[in-house]
């Protein structure tokens, strides 16, 4: 691999709409039926509550211009890993290698199987005379099983084909979207019945604390987390440069629009003190709406939406190995291989599993989510910073597409805000030590990228004394040659 101009990937298979399903398919995942009130309970109004939403959206989108930037200059896959190497050296890219494929993406795998399997097996284990709130909790092995299965089988059906997860993909998209647009008919309904309802004061109530703005925008920007996975597999989009910008701002218009409808919805149909306390609003605003019926409809469909997140971060990531292991240096070159006949990159894929399944078995699973959530804006900072060094540094460097630096500017200052607002609003230790844990491990692999670059380093060396030695060598063979020639001549 060259370090300076990133990895090669396989053959670009990757139209428009998939790439928009996969974006769409990793940002919007089971969280917007699950718990999408953390926002509302700290910023306590439905209007200041909806506001941020879109000013989430729009910081997310300043976000995307800056990824359409890196990846139309830098078209393989790869990413960040690409960007922060040609900014900051091997460190930097390496350190987000680590985090990214064996915290980042396995973590999110883990959250949204789990939550899946918990409405799966509520599904299952109903009780029909009882409201969603009032259903039993399951036994943690049951939902730890059902995560299990989801993760296999998905894995397995990644190990198959790429281009079948990518109908895959679309197929199980349509369906969320489907989840969506019920969820959507539903707040119409309880808007045209119900107004003004909840909106008759939408900003009674509103904290606008620095902390309260603070924790509700960070919940906020985590649901729109995951909108850079595409730049990791650029090498299997089509057309790149033309397309990228244009799918990042479309998807992310969309989901923009998604959350703001589903929360919508949950304001207009359900009774604020439901929406405080309970754990399962897509399941409560289902009950309201059609009763028991209506929970299983939207039980089953929140079930398809976590197979479609949970495949679209299985793909993403079984692609970030297996570019990440290319060079040896931080992983294996075993696991950038590929089957024989597939061309999957199916040892990769299989360390997504093993490291996916064991966070479903860690247990402290908002203590990971706190970690994922520092590392992740943590490397968005740094990226969006090469973005701005390599301004000046590489003055040369083709852009088919410029973000106006104010727009990187306004996304960094965010990126920095989320990784420093935890230790300004700490009340003790306890409360800042997911964020040490997560800085103790992004500066894990330090000593081995050290150590391996050293080893290639001398390998070279050695090769190229070998080299020379050989040249030489046949250099002296040949004035040999000539000059027994010359003698032969002569004689």
């Amino acid at each position: 691999m060259d370090v300076e101009t990133g990895r090669t990937g396989p053959i670009p298979h990757l139209g428009f709409f998939d790439s928009l399903c996969i974006v769409v398919g990793t940002v919007v995942g089971i969280g917007i039926f699950g718990n999408p009130q953390s926002a509302y309970l700290e910023l306590g109004s439905i209007g200041l509550t909806l506001v941020l939403w879109v000013f989430g959206g729009i910081l997310t989108i300043a976000g995307a211009f800056c990824y359409a930037e890196l990846g139309t200059a830098m078209p393989e896959s790869g990413g960040e890993h690409n960007y922060l190497m040609r900014a900051f050296g091997p460190y930097a890219a390496y350190a987000f290698d680590w985090s990214q494929s064996l915290l980042s993406w396995p973590l999110s795998n883990a959250a949204v199987a789990t939550i899946a399997s918990s409405y799966i097996a509520k599904l299952i284990l109903m009780d029909r005379s009882l409201t969603p709130d009032q259903q039993p909790a399951p036994a943690t092995w049951i939902t730890r099983l059902i995560s299990v299965i989801i993760i296999v089988s998905l894995t397995l059906v990644n190990c198959v084909s790429s281009r079948f997860v990518a109908k895959v993909q679309r197929f199980l998209t349509i369906l969320k979207f489907a989840a969506l647009l019920l969820v959507a008919g539903i707040g119409v309904y309880y808007l045209a019945t119900n107004s003004p309802g909840n909106f008759k004061e939408p900003f009674k109530d509103s904290s606008t604390s620095v902390k309260s703005l603070g924790a509700g925008l960070t919940a906020i920007l985590f649901s729109y987390g995951g909108f850079n996975n595409l730049s990791l597999m650029l090498g299997e989009m089509k057309q790149v440069e033309r397309k990228l910008p244009l799918v990042l701002i479309t998807s992310l218009s969309l989901v923009v629009l998604i959350y703001l409808t589903a929360n919508v919805t949950y304001f207009a149909a359900l009774p604020l003190e439901t929406i405080r306390s309970t754990h399962v609003i897509g399941l409560n605003v289902g009950y309201r709406a059609m009763g028991t019926a209506g929970s299983i409809v939207l039980s089953i469909l929140i079930a398809i939406c976590a197979f479609g997140t949970v495949n679209a971060l299985t793909f993403g990531n079984g692609a970030l190995i297996a570019a990440f292991a290319k060079d040896g240096i931080i992983f294996p070159t075993l696991l950038a291989g590929a089957h024989p006949t597939r061309g999957t990159p199916i040892y990769a894929l299989c360390v997504n599993a093993a490291f996916s399944l064991a966070l479903v078995f860690a247990g402290n699973l908002d203590f990971l989510v706190n970690m994922y959530a520092f590392s992740s804006y943590f490397f968005f900072a740094l990226t969006i910073t090469g973005l701005l060094v390599m301004r000046f540094t590489h003055r040369d460097m083709r852009r088919p597409f410029r973000v106006w630096w104010p727009v990187a500017v306004l996304f960094l200052a965010t990126a920095l805000f989320i990784v420093a607002f935890p230790f300004v609003n700490s009340n003790g230790f306890s409360d800042i030590l997911p964020f040490i844990v997560a800085m103790v491990f992004m500066a894990v692999p330090i000593p081995v990228v050290w150590f391996n670059l050293r080893r290639q380093s001398a390998a070279a060396r050695r090769a190229a004394a070998v080299a020379e030695t050989e040249q030489e060598e046949k250099k002296r063979a040949n004035e040999d040659v000539q000059k027994r020639a010359s003698e032969d001549v002569k004689a």
